[in-house]
């Protein structure tokens, strides 16, 4: 849930973000449902305006979500917030 800090409303978020790719539409519908190895990251990015949808609100942004296709083991993501600090 993330509130909206002009209204103090909440909303419900889920992580997505789009990757490009050479398939079929039937292979595509294959794949609803179905998850992919890796994971879905937080990443900073240049500020840009959302208008969030059913409101006239618009809110800043300075975040993204980016796909990592390499999965990593909780033990992987202490050790490289250790090495990166």
């Amino acid at each position: 849930m993330i509130q909206s800090r002009q209204s103090g409303r909440f909303y419900a978020t889920a992580k997505t973000c789009t990757i490009p790719c050479t398939f079929n539409d039937p292979m595509c519908q294959g794949l609803i449902g179905k998850t992919l190895p890796g994971n879905i990251e937080k990443v900073v990015c240049d500020p840009y305006d959302y208008h969030i949808p059913g409101t006239d609100e618009i809110i800043s942004l300075a975040y993204s979500y980016y796909y990592d296709p390499i999965e990593r083991t909780m033990e992987q993501e202490v050790f490289q917030l250790k090495t990166a600090a």
